[in-house]
């Protein structure tokens, strides 16, 4: 039978180095490819850590309605928001945009949200990893929108970074309580 070590001892000198050499490179080799895999793996978290240090606010549409008062239009519309990153951030502003059509033409309106009783007021905090909800008022005088039909709506958002986010609602609903 073939014995490794008593051929290598037997062998020149020359050829004992070789060997010995071959054995500390595929070593080296070994422990370079762990150190590898180590680093890849120390990379992607330190990729997710940044990704959660990144502001990024959810917002989730829920409902919306609107109602006639005092001669004035009010729209409410429920939202929820949630920051999954590990920077606070906060909402610092919404716009309503309504498009209608006068005589065949598009027209366009956007309405700041405003503060009231039941209603957020902005800028409202999201604390890191929290999440709030609330609604947002926006109040527009009656005769712009009076005997005309919206096309559509959409919610604008914008967060301490001004990061805009864009929520189209395709229709908001009458209130059932109005008097």
């Amino acid at each position: 039978m073939f014995d490794v070590f008593d051929w290598l001892l037997a062998s020149p000198q020359a050829v004992q180095i070789s060997a010995i050499a071959l054995c500390l490179s595929s070593l080296t080799a070994l422990v370079a490819i762990v150190a590898l895999a180590t680093s890849i793996r120390s990379l992607r978290v330190a990729l997710r850590q940044e990704k959660r240090r990144r502001p990024n606010l959810i917002f989730d549409y829920q409902a919306s309605s609107w109602s006639r008062v005092n001669q004035k239009m009010e729209f409410r519309i429920v939202l929820a928001s949630q920051n999954v990153s590990d920077s606070a951030n906060s909402l610092r502003k919404a716009e309503l945009e309504i498009n209608y059509r006068v005589k065949g033409h598009p027209l366009s309106v956007r309405l700041l949200c405003e503060s009231g009783p039941e209603s957020m007021k902005l800028p409202v905090s999201v604390p890191a990893g929290s999440s709030i909800a609330g609604v947002l008022l926006f109040v527009a005088a009656s005769d712009w929108l009076e005997n005309r039909r919206a096309d559509n709506f959409a919610l604008h958002l914008f967060d301490t970074f001004d990061s805009p986010t864009l929520i189209p609602i395709g229709m908001i609903q009458q209130s059932r309580d109005e008097s």
